[in-house]
This record gives structure tokens, sequence and C-alpha cells, in this order.
């Protein structure tokens, strides 16, 4: 028997002993996948801002190449380039609308920005004036408003003795009148959106004789 315990305890010893070095050796490496690069943040590139003045400045020239001259029977492009992102605010303009505008001759481009339509009229003598017919219309009392407007004069400053002149000037009108943003003054008339050919032609040629007239008598320029 005692053979026997002699025997058995060196058998556990010799456990003990090569648990002991399993435990005391150095782990096995196991080689995890390689990692790939680590990702480079590309920085946000901001979309150029809106510039801060009306759009219908300066004054047209031929433009062809960019698309913004309509004329009639040519196919009204609502879409836009593909390197330009179109904002909220743009309105497809109404054919219609153009066609009524070019068959009284004020030369109507749709601005890409907006969608409104620019028009020009030149008289004897050289001078000439731009404004704009918006495409998009308002709702008021029931019913929708198309606005149309001119720069007339430049005053960043906001000239109170204009403004007291102007505004004294717009107690007298219901449809149109002047208005001041950022740094111009506006010659502006509401009409309703599915207001006669002639009615919005009327509408058009009063702010841009108005304008006209208030930029030749301030400043004699012919800017805008």
């Amino acid at each position: 028997m005692l053979v026997v315990g002699l025997l058995a305890s060196r058998q556990w010893l010799a456990q003990q002993v090569a648990l002991e070095n399993a435990a005391n050796s150095s782990p096995v490496s196991v080689s995890a996948p390689a990692q790939g690069p680590i990702p480079v943040e590309v920085p946000m590139v901001p979309e150029p801002p809106i510039s801060d003045q009306p759009e219908m400045l300066p004054k047209p020239g031929a433009s062809l190449s960019q698309g913004e001259v309509w004329r009639p029977g040519d196919p009204l492009r609502t879409e836009t380039p593909a390197d330009w992102t179109t904002p909220a605010r743009y309105t497809a303009p109404d054919p219609a609308l153009i066609s009524a505008l070019h068959e009284a001759g004020l030369r109507p481009e749709v601005l890409r920005r907006s969608g409104h339509l620019r028009v020009q009229r030149t008289w004897q003598g050289g001078r000439s004036q731009i404004a704009v017919v918006e495409s998009a219309v308002s709702r008021f009392a029931g019913q929708s408003w198309r606005a149309v407007y001119a720069i007339a004069h430049r005053d960043p400053e906001h000239d109170p003795a204009l403004a007291l002149r102007l505004s004294a000037a717009n107690a007298g009108s219901s449809v149109s009148g002047w208005s001041w943003d950022r740094g111009y003054w506006f010659a502006q008339a509401r009409l309703p959106a599915n207001a006669r050919n002639d009615a919005l032609v009327s509408a058009v040629e009063h702010v841009l004789i108005s304008a006209d007239d208030l930029e030749k008598e301030l400043s004699g320029a012919d800017e805008f």
C-alpha cells in the first residue's frame, strides 16, 4: 500500500508541476486581422453664400450660354444646370406669363436662382430700366397676388428725408408704392396673379417708369 501511495503522490506532483509551468510560460500570440487605414474626415465645403443684393442686378446682357434668355417657340427650361443646387425658393415660371411679357417687347429672362422673370425697357434717348416679375405668388384675402418691382435708387444709409418723402407718396396709392430693402429703394406693385395681360404689362410699365424717373432725379445715372 505504501508503494501505491508514493506512486500516486508522485503522479499528482508531476501534474501540478506541469500546470505551473504552463501558467508561467509566455502566452501564445494570436495575430489579429490587420487594421485598415484610419478614415480621414473630409471637411464640408460650404456653398458660396448668395450675394446680399437684389437678384436683378446688374443690368443683364446676352446670356444664351446659360440658357436664361427665352424666345417664343423655345421650350421653357425649368431644370437647373448640373453644377448648381436649386434653393427651396425656386419657382418654375409660367410660359403664358413669359409670352405676354415678350409680346410687349420686355425681353423676359428667367433668373436661375429664383425662377422669376427679369424684364427690360429701353426708351428713346438711351435710358433703360429693368424690373422683376415674380413667378411665385402670395395668398391674401383668398386671392393670389403677384409682385412686380424695379430698383430706383441706391441708398445704403436710408436717408430720412427721402424715406419721409416716399412714405408720404405711398399714402396716396393702394396697389403700388415704394419700399427700401438691403440698401436700395424699389418701385413696386402687386396685382392679381390671374390678371389680364394688359393689366400685367401696365403694372410693369408703371414700376419701370417710376423707378427710372426717381433714379434720374436723384443721381442722373442709368445704373438700374
